[in-house]
């Protein structure tokens, strides 16, 4: 009997998920439906169309840039600066955390300063980058990293004092020395953390890359929004901003598919005997 029940049970629960699921999806198509639907009413009746340009004025934009391959090297453009602004500001945060676990006296001395800086209007550095590394793909990508950078250290000093003590002083015992605590114990339970701040991070990274290039790019999504600015081209400034969502989304899509992944050891013991069951 009991044999019988499982599947039974499951069998349940996996339709009651796919409906759930298909529901989701049905919302979700239909409020962009409306959403276009009432953009375009806006567009044809109620707003200038040099200020909001029509739905299919845009789409005719997306497809001519497709089928040129117009679009290609400002999408690459932004997407490396950002990915590269990512892995520096990451890197250099990080670091730093982990450096401020290994001496509490540097910690002590430093952290004021780097908390600091969090006060700070960071678009005002965007000039002194320019005069620094030039205008163009290093002061986007300095800039970007900075962004990141503060993000990045606050996750990771965060999830490093996040660890127990107790399991700390227990592995103490079993002989483990400093860089084994840091290797095995403080970086494996300070990831939840640090990917939650890359998940804040990435996107803000977006942004800040596109900010930079709004001011010192000749090539890029920022790039392109400052062009179609300057000549009141309301479809160019449109399907830009619609491919800045659609790269953020997917990249957020990414990250979630890598930290669950990443993260499956962490899978709670009354998670896996549900799964079980």
């Amino acid at each position: 009997m009991a044999s019988q029940v499982v599947p039974v049970t499951y069998h349940k629960r996996a339709w009651r998920i796919r409906s759930r699921r298909t529901v989701m999806v049905s919302g979700q198509i239909l409020v962009f439906l409306v959403a276009v639907g009432i953009w375009d009413v806006a567009a044809t009746h109620w707003v200038e169309s040099f200020l909001l340009s029509r739905p299919i004025l845009v789409l005719a934009e997306l497809g001519e840039w497709a089928a040129t391959g117009f679009v290609l090297p400002h999408l690459a453009a932004t997407f490396g600066e950002m990915a590269l602004g990512v892995l520096l500001g990451s890197a250099v945060g990080i670091g730093l955390a982990v450096l401020f676990r290994l001496s509490p006296f540097i910690a002590e001395v430093f952290e004021p300063f780097v908390m600091a800086t969090y006060s700070l209007p960071r678009i005002a550095f965007i000039p002194l980058l320019i005069v620094w590394f030039g205008a163009g793909m290093t002061s986007t990508v300095v800039f970007t990293a900075m962004a990141v950078f503060l993000m990045m250290f606050a996750s990771a000093a965060a999830g490093m004092r996040d660890v127990d003590p107790d399991m700390m002083n227990a592995i103490r015992l079993m002989g483990a020395r400093q860089s084994d605590l840091l290797r095995w114990v403080v970086l494996p339970q300070a990831m939840t953390f640090i990917f939650s701040g890359l998940m804040l991070a990435v996107p803000f990274a977006l942004v800040s890359a596109l900010a930079a290039e709004l001011m010192t790019g000749s090539v890029g999504l920022g790039y392109l929004l400052s062009y179609g600015l300057g000549f009141f081209d309301a479809p160019m400034i449109y399907a830009t901003t619609i491919l800045l969502a659609v790269l953020g989304t997917v990249i957020n899509l990414v990250l979630i598919v890598f930290a669950n992944r990443a993260l499956a050891w962490k899978i709670r013991p009354e998670s896996r005997a549900r799964q079980r069951r």
